[in-house]
């Protein structure tokens, strides 16, 4: 999903992917070549967290973002990074 930009239709149209995998799933999410984050894309972050938590019992998701990345200042701000765990490489 890593790519210089996060393409909305792209990203989203994964991010409706991830509750195909089974209970206790772990998602990896390697945004570490994204530059933006827009609050759609937060809001699909949080609406498959939330979504996979009611329905794959155990499962989760994590970022993978370097600290120097605007994405991982992002999480910070909005105390994104106390929901989600966020991983400075894989």
């Amino acid at each position: 999903m890593a790519s210089s930009t996060f393409r909305k239709r792209r990203g989203l149209s994964e991010l409706s992917q991830i509750d195909k995998f089974g209970p206790g799933a772990i998602t990896i999410l390697d945004l570490s070549g994204v530059r933006y984050v827009d609050p759609t894309i937060l809001n699909s972050l949080i609406g498959v967290r939330k979504r996979l938590e009611r329905d794959q019992p155990g499962s989760s998701v994590c970022i993978v973002a370097p600290r120097t990345n605007f994405v991982w200042r992002v999480f910070e701000v909005t105390q994104l990074d106390k929901i989600f765990r966020i991983f400075a490489d894989v």
